[in-house]
Formats: C-alpha cells, structure tokens, sequence
C-alpha cells in the first residue's frame, strides 16, 4: 500500500519524460551502451520513483531482459513506449527512437500546459460558486425557510426542490465525493483506451462545452434565485399588508365598542 501510494506521490510528469529520454539519446549517441546510459541517467534523476525505476531497469537488461520489456516492468511509463522501444531495437536506431519520443513528451507538455491555462479562468469561477452555493445552502435559505414558515406562506417548488438538493448534497457528502472521483475515473478511462484519437478530437470541444455549460448552469441558478427572491419579498409584502389590514379592522372594533360603551 506503502508503495502505491509513494508511486502516486511521486509520478513522473510529461517534462521529467522529456529529460529523461532526451538524455538517453545524447548518451546512445555518444557510444555508450543502453546499460550504462540508464545508470547514468538514474543518478541525474531528481524524481526518487523515477530513479529507483531506471536502476531497476538497468539491473534487469543487464540478467537478460530486453529494453522493451525492461521499461514495461516498471509500470510508470507511458503504455506505448515499450512498443516504440522494440521497433527502435530491431531498427537499429533506438538513440533515433528516444528523441522522437522525448519530442513527443515535449509536445504534450506545451499542450497541457496550454490547457491548464486556459482552464484556469473557468476553474476559479467554479470554485466562487461552489463557495456562493455553500453560504447560500447553508447559511441564507435556512433563514429564508423559517421566514416563509412564520408568515405562513407557501415556499415554492423551485425552492423546496433547491434545499432538497443542497441538503442531500452536504449531508451525504462521501457519496457526492464518490460520485466526483467515480466522473473523474472515468475521464482518465476513456482517454487513455484504444480510442486516444477519438478523445483527442474531442477534448478541445469538450473543454469548451464544459465551460458553456457551466456559464449556462449558473445563468439559471441565477435567474431562479432571482424569481424565488421576487417570489419571497412579494409574498412578505403582502402578508404583511394583510396583517396590517386585520390589525386595523380589529382596532377599529374596538373603538366602534367604546364609543358604544360611552353613549
């Protein structure tokens, strides 16, 4: 459990990749051989799940082992490299075969970070209102519900389906965790199975569905809080009229009595 968890901690990113392969073609270049170029390019490594993979490689190419199957043990690199490795082996070229894969590491993580930046804006607008939905939920409508309750009104569905949802949010808040983990999950599944091209078209209109999405979902949060407001304070006003007005008739009860009272 110990070491699941350090791999998770401690899981090489696109640009330690980068590095990595980029120093084993410099070094396949210069001569040396694929043994002494792991090694070499262990002892560099500032990622300790990355090292201890790389001399376990290394111990393992030199029992017999081929490279291909060697990286494949290690189980941190990417799922394709093990293929790309082989074909770089039996072409003879496998210093040729790590610079284009450092290239394509590259690659990824200037879109990545890319992505990252762009998602950033949206991000910070879903963490305000998951924050804005919390207070709400949590410290507004409470006093709202007791308001509507003292004055015997009504509480809209649009409300009471509001509250419903708040409060199965925050109450079984492991299931909604489950929930989001189980989304996310998924989202990793589908990216990396044998349909990359297919999720590689769609991440771009993806992430701007999401954002649309998300824009028109707190439009209508919006509107419905406004027309729940205009709702509350309209029926207020008139409950309130309405108790003046009986408060009045019956003062005036009162005085027609005394004034009766008096002749």
């Amino acid at each position: 459990m110990i070491h699941i968890i350090k791999r998770w901690l401690y899981k090489p990113t696109y640009l330690d990749y980068f590095s990595l392969f980029t120093q084993l073609q410099v070094l396949l270049e210069s001569g040396i051989t694929i043994t002494d170029a792991v090694n070499k390019t262990a002892a560099a490594q500032s990622n300790k799940v990355l090292r201890e993979s790389l001399l376990q490689i290394s111990r393992e190419i030199r029992s017999g082992v081929s490279t291909a199957a060697a990286f494949k043990n290690a189980k941190i690199f990417p799922p394709e490299l093990p293929a790309i490795i082989n074909a770089g082996e039996r072409s003879g070229e496998l210093a040729k075969t790590f610079g284009n894969f450092s290239n394509t590491m590259w690659l990824k993580t200037t879109l990545y970070s890319k992505v990252k930046n762009a998602l950033l804006t949206p991000k910070i607008t879903a963490a305000i209102g998951f924050i804005v939905f919390a207070v709400f939920s949590q410290a507004v409508l409470p006093k709202y519900k007791q308001m509507y309750a003292e004055s015997n009104i009504e509480m809209p569905k649009v409300v009471n389906i509001f509250i419903t949802v708040s409060d199965s949010f925050f109450h079984y808040w492991y299931l909604t965790a489950l929930l989001i983990y189980g989304l996310y999950r998924f989202c990793k599944w589908f990216s990396s199975t044998k349909r990359e091209k297919t999720a590689a078209r769609c991440r771009g209109s993806s992430l701007i569905s999401i954002v649309v999405i998300a824009s028109l979902v707190f439009s209508i949060l919006g509107l419905a809080f406004t027309q729940m407001m205009q709702t509350t304070f309209s029926g207020l006003n008139s409950s309130n009229i309405a108790i003046q007005a009986q408060q009045y008739a019956a003062s005036k009860a009162e005085l027609i009595k005394l004034t009766k009272y008096e002749d």
